[in-house]
């Protein structure tokens, strides 16, 4: 019996689920084929299926149907990897027609299939669907589609849309085509200091004639009231999980009071209520509360990076960003002491209840309510 054979036996889930993805690495199947007969849940069977299929191929393709048409969408983002996995371009081009964003994404293979998903407003789907077009033959035939993209999600405002418009400008920047340059002088007073950076530097590059954006900052949103602040110190916020359990956090206005009032303000209005955490990483994170269940859905503005001298500490409470000030809705839970994440990533609140429903997290589990209590 190998170890992770072994470790299929331990009373961690989390222990149980790393050992399901070992398996594939050179054991014999009879173990993941038990696995993929439970009945109950999808997250077992369902890793069990992508280890499965790069050792038994035969096997796989015998059980593949059944997750592709699985009622848990996160079980068919595992039937995607089985299926690339396996080649099988049937079920890929299946999975490629799913209602949910993420699936799709995770079905993406060649270039016309990037280029087909440049069709959605899920910023999640863009971003793959934009790297996945990165260093592929191209020509520029693309530029059109690429422009449209474009114009049409800048045409929504939102500054959590600067990741796919950045790769959408870079995309074009690969291009020949010089009459391109024309087409982004808009975005040199866009919104988005960023994007409007980029843009004159690739206008630059193509016309040989130096171009300056015309935005250099971002429009500044209005603060918080003061006696809304103040009436946050010694708050606590119980969050109610639908398979895990719930657990009680501190909230800290006193070191992060930007943070702490937009968490605050979406709890109460009821966003995070059927939000999901979709990252899981053991010893690690883990990290939620995106209506698209992806690192790059989130509220459509950004909040400013609140650091301090608080250490990201086990069961402290953080932004996640993907950059400096890049902070939205999204949330994320040490599950160990991770002080590299100090001076980066705000922290804004801390787990003084519950800690160990917090470790039973496991992926798509569901945020079923916050409750925020005043002192």
């Amino acid at each position: 019996m190998t170890r992770a054979e072994a470790a299929l036996s331990d009373p961690s889930e989390h222990v149980i689920l790393l050992a399901i993805d070992l398996l594939g690495n050179g054991c014999t199947p009879a173990p993941l084929e038990r696995i993929l007969e439970e009945k109950r849940g999808w997250r077992r069977p369902a890793r069990a299926l992508v280890s499965l299929a790069r050792i038994s191929p035969d096997a796989t393709r015998r059980q593949l149907p059944r997750f592709v048409s699985h009622p848990v969408w996160q079980a068919r983002i595992y039937a995607a990897r089985a299926a690339k996995i396996l080649g099988d371009a049937e079920s890929l081009g299946k999975l490629r027609s799913d209602a949910l964003p993420n699936v799709v994404a995770e079905a993406l293979v060649t270039r016309d299939d990037a280029l087909a998903a440049l069709a959605t407003d899920d910023y999640g789907l863009l971003v793959t669907a934009l790297e996945l077009l990165k260093g592929m033959e191209s020509d520029d035939s693309a530029a059109p589609m690429l422009l449209e993209t474009l114009a049409r999600i800048s045409d929504r405002m939102e500054r959590t849309s600067r990741d796919p418009r950045r790769l959408l400008l870079e995309r074009l920047r690969e291009l020949d085509d010089v009459t391109v340059a024309a087409r982004l002088e808009y975005l040199l007073e866009d919104f988005d200091p960023a994007i409007a950076s980029l843009a004159a530097e690739i206008i630059t590059e193509k016309t040989g004639k130096k171009t300056g954006a015309k935005t250099t900052r971002f429009a500044s949103d209005p603060l918080p009231s003061a006696d809304f602040l103040l009436g946050l110190q010694g708050a606590r916020a119980t969050i109610q999980m639908r398979e895990a359990g719930s657990f009680v956090v501190e909230l800290l206005p006193e070191a992060a009071p930007l943070t702490t009032a937009q968490f605050v303000k979406l709890a109460e209005s009821g966003y995070y209520r059927g939000l999901t955490f979709h990252r899981i990483v053991p010893n690690f994170v883990i990290q939620g509360g995106s209506p698209g269940a992806n690192e790059y859905v989130g509220t459509p503005g950004y909040i400013r990076d609140e650091v301090s001298n608080l250490s990201h500490e086990r069961g402290t409470l953080g932004i996640s960003t993907r950059g400096r000030d890049t902070g939205d809705s999204q949330i994320f839970v040490n599950l160990v002491d991770n002080f590299r994440l100090d001076h980066n990533y705000t922290v804004f609140a801390r787990v003084v209840e519950g800690m160990e429903n917090v470790d039973a997290i496991q992926e798509g589990d569901v945020i079923e309510e916050i409750l925020v209590t005043r002192r």
